[in-house]
């Protein structure tokens, strides 16, 4: 008996073991992870585009797509040409129905559906309002939230392992963004390559993007240095996921108190690695800040 509990034992540790290896390697990635049987919801329709930009979708998706990374809210995978970056939601935390329930009392399995739904709901949303209201300035080429029947596309993904796998876009909400490289090591790179003239013009095009998203009403309520990037000189906001409405932005004062927010950290980066750009930065900023109110 104690030889069996033994191996038992040990058979439960290899299998976690194993289990977490899998886990590790792959970054956590199943398809099962961004599949979910979601109910129609009006609030996530998005403009059913044109035969002209559903061709030109069509052929941005028809390539494949290798695993680039995985965030709090998305696994994200990069086109075969490098230019483009899917995003695949990570329903398995959010969708109304999970085998686990079963084992709830009533009252607090429906609870945690809300909970879940609201998640979902709050993400979509914030997406939406990225595409509607700020594409150009998050890259967002094309976002499908609801099931469709126009792509007729399989994708091909392959993980972070190599694996492929193959799934129906038309049955699975995605966003589709330009590629941006990151903003703090592209400032980086471009300074130590001398190359001050772009690097400027990057820095300049990260304080205008601030302002554009206060004048179009959005706050942005993740604006980290890692959710910022470029699209060659252009700067996009690469999260889409913590946007939501608040038109007070649109007003002088309150922009003026975002724009003195955010490039707080900005400003003290560059002052303490790329002191030769804080003259332009300052500036730039004071042209902002400088408007009477």
């Amino acid at each position: 008996m104690r030889r069996w509990i033994i191996q038992g034992l040990l058979f439960v540790i290899g299998f976690t073991a194993v289990e977490r290896f899998c886990h590790k390697q792959t970054h956590g990635f199943r398809l099962q992870k961004i599949q979910a049987d979601l109910p129609h919801n009006s609030d996530w329709e998005t403009l059913l585009p044109g035969d002209h930009e559903i061709r030109i979708i069509q052929s941005i998706l028809s390539q494949p797509y290798y695993f680039l990374a995985c965030g709090g809210e998305s696994y994200a995978f990069v086109s075969d040409d490098g230019k483009y970056v899917l995003k695949f939601f990570k329903l398995h935390h959010m969708r109304p129905k999970n085998l686990s329930d079963a084992f709830l009392p009533t009252f607090f399995r429906e609870k945690v559906q809300k909970q879940r739904i609201k998640k979902l709901s709050t993400l979509f949303s914030s997406c939406l309002l990225a595409y509607e209201r700020f594409r150009e300035k998050t890259g967002l080429v094309y976002l499908h939230l609801n099931q469709t029947d126009n792509l007729h596309l399989d994708c091909k993904l392959f993980d972070a392992i190599g694996a492929k796998h193959s799934l129906n876009f038309d049955q699975i909400p995605f966003a589709l963004q330009e590629r941006a490289s990151m903003a703090y090591p592209t400032l980086s790179a471009l300074t130590e390559a001398r190359e001050l003239d772009a690097a400027k013009k990057r820095l300049g095009s990260l304080v205008d993007l601030i302002v554009a998203r206060c004048a179009v009403g959005l706050s942005d309520h993740d604006a980290r240095k890692r959710n910022f990037g470029f699209v060659g000189e252009k700067a996009v906001e690469i999260d889409i996921g913590s946007f939501t409405i608040d038109e007070m932005l649109k007003t002088p004062l309150e922009t003026k108190k975002v724009l003195m927010h955010e490039t707080l950290k900005l400003r003290r980066y560059i002052k303490k690695r790329h002191p030769e750009l804080i003259d332009f930065l300052d500036k730039k900023l004071n042209s902002y800040l400088s408007e009477k109110t």
